[in-house]
């Protein structure tokens, strides 16, 4: 099957505001430039675009890119395009043409999502800007906690982490940082930052939100990561290591009874 679309074929279904045209994608579509094996149907593809489809129903028409409210549809969305291409070779994850034309498959989505009242809006970047668009920053953020499941996870979903925090949160303080290659990490600063969802955070005796509380031990986190091989510590010491950190800047995590 061929999933690769290029960036003048993008441009052209754009100008032409031909979105709707599946059969012009598959026509305009090619194959990766590289060896890889593909364990997703064309099949499973329009599976996503129905079921986020679905998604888009629920959401309010006045929402626009940065409406705060979708925390909740983002989480549904994460799991589901993950669940779904699940097996994604990473050659295939790192490929902003994969991105561009599973982002015009599921067009629907992407338009909801940045908030387009008409294809005048349309923006290239929106459509295959790996860890930036929408799409493959939401396969991203679910893969950068994933963990298949084990005797001690039995019966748990792999995704709940992922459903946490804000957009804030996944695109600048894990997805563009160097140490979101250790997933242990990532499942720590989720746990840490947002288990359980109510707390108070306070530094220097100055109560402050939870965004301030992670931009501000995020700095420290990463300047840590110099010395420290979070990619070969395990989850409980992650968490360890960042709790020294917190104690080291006075932040104060404290439990809402």
């Amino acid at each position: 099957m061929k999933f690769n679309l290029t960036k003048p074929k993008l441009k052209l279904i754009a100008d032409n505001n031909k979105w709707k045209d599946q059969k012009l994608l598959a026509d305009y579509t090619e194959e990766f430039g590289f060896e890889c094996a593909i364990k997703f149907s064309i099949e499973n593809i329009f599976e996503l675009k129905s079921m986020l489809n679905e998604i888009n129903k629920n959401v309010p028409s006045n929402f626009n890119s940065r409406s705060p409210g979708w925390q909740i549809y983002d989480s549904k969305a994460c799991e589901l395009i993950h669940s779904i291409l699940k097996e994604l070779p990473i050659k295939v994850a790192i490929s902003s043409g994969f991105w561009r034309y599973l982002s015009c498959c599921c067009y629907e989505y992407v338009f909801k999502r940045y908030g387009y009242s008409s294809n005048e809006d349309f923006k290239d970047e929106h459509f295959g800007l790996i860890r930036e668009a929408i799409l493959p920053r939401l396969w991203f953020r679910a893969d950068s906690i994933f963990k298949m499941n084990s005797d001690e996870t039995e019966g748990i979903n792999p995704y709940e982490l992922a459903k946490l925090g804000s957009s804030d949160f996944w695109s600048s303080f894990i997805l563009r940082r160097d140490f979101a290659r250790s997933r242990n990490l990532n499942r720590a600063m989720v746990k840490y930052f947002f288990i359980p969802n109510k707390i108070n955070w306070i530094l220097k005796d100055i109560p402050i939100s939870v965004t301030e509380a992670f931009r501000t031990l995020g700095k420290e986190i990463q300047k840590q990561h110099s010395i420290t091989p979070y990619e070969i510590l395990s989850e409980k010491d992650c968490l360890k290591l960042i709790s020294e950190l917190a104690s080291e800047i006075n932040l104060i995590k404290h439990l809402e009874n």
